[in-house]
């Protein structure tokens, strides 16, 4: 069919950040338990819900994310085109260089990616003050094992823990920039007739892979926060919301991470330390109990009170 060049292309591109990905990302255990730092509304939420809000990647936190991983782009590019292998041909080497060279420009807030973020870390200040509402804080213990990781409503998410290493990003960076330009090389022999529609494919194809690359990269000064994601692209957009902030609307999706629900997924709550702290856990375990009853289902809520003691 004519436009089976678009299908392979696509399915080919696809392919290429997945396996870069996984390269990186499969090695890593899992941990037992996802830590996820959050207002005490937002628990509410969750188990109102029985789904986890995922943020759209452009009003994340840190804003500095993505320049980070086109940093590292450029950087790993400059090594590539070094070497003759890569050079010799201008026809191959020139679309990846054009690619490369306008990533500051090209990518887009369209591109629809929303992050889960979660941690190793159960009890950790920094973590308390970055991203939890001050006393109004908890932080939720999910069990793993209970998690869609696989074909859910949302396609397979990326799911892999953020890299802080620089030789590492690197490394997983130049996998990616040859294993692209070899697929060029494929994809221009295999269709010659489609230069060009082939190029603007591969183009809006590889821009996606580096913004997921790249929302695996943080800096090391980040390092302690022990983050893991879940990536996810191109959701169905019945399940997008929206946010009222300070700083204006963020776009989010409520994600059906969880295999039955959240009430089962849920180990453990930590709360912020404090002086009515009895009057704050008989009020998470009241409402534990409402949603218990209301959804038939049998458990306990372990609630525990933060180590620390945090000054706001």
């Amino acid at each position: 069919m004519m436009d089976d060049y678009k299908n392979v292309a696509a399915k080919e591109c696809v392919e290429c950040f997945c396996w870069a990905l996984r390269i990186f990302l499969i090695k890593c255990k899992r941990p037992r338990t996802f830590y996820r730092y959050s207002s005490i509304s937002a628990f509410k939420g969750v188990v109102e819900g029985n789904n986890l809000w995922a943020t759209h990647w452009a009003y994340l936190n840190d804003a500095k994310e993505l320049k980070r991983g086109i940093e590292i782009a450029h950087i790993v590019f400059s090594r590539i085109k070094q070497i003759e292998r890569f050079t010799s041909n201008a026809d191959y080497f020139s679309v990846l260089e054009k690619y490369v060279s306008k990533l500051n420009n090209d990518i887009s807030f369209n591109i629809d990616v929303y992050v889960l973020c979660f941690s190793e870390e159960k009890d950790k200040l920094s973590l308390w003050r970055g991203y939890g509402n001050e006393y109004n804080s908890v932080v939720v213990g999910y069990d793993v094992a209970n998690l869609k990781t696989d074909e859910n409503n949302f396609g397979l998410p990326f799911i892999g823990k953020v890299i802080y290493d620089e030789d590492e990003q690197k490394k997983m960076m130049l996998m990616y920039l040859v294993r692209y330009y070899e697929m060029i090389e494929e994809m221009y022999k295999r269709f010659p007739k489609q230069k060009g529609e082939i190029e603007k494919i591969m183009k809006r194809y590889f821009l996606v892979g580096i913004l997921i690359l790249s929302l695996f990269i943080k800096e090391k000064c980040w390092k302690e926060e022990k983050e893991w994601r879940m990536i996810f692209l191109n959701p169905d957009a019945d399940f997008l919301d929206f946010k009222e902030t300070a700083n204006g609307l963020i776009p989010f999706v409520k994600v059906p991470i969880f295999k039955d629900h959240a009430i089962r997924c849920i180990k453990n709550i930590c709360l912020p330390k404090s002086s009515n702290f009895a009057l704050r856990e008989k009020a998470v375990k009241m409402l534990w109990e409402k949603f218990c009853e209301k959804n038939d289902i049998k458990k306990d809520l372990k609630v525990k009170e933060s180590s620390i003691s945090i000054v706001y």
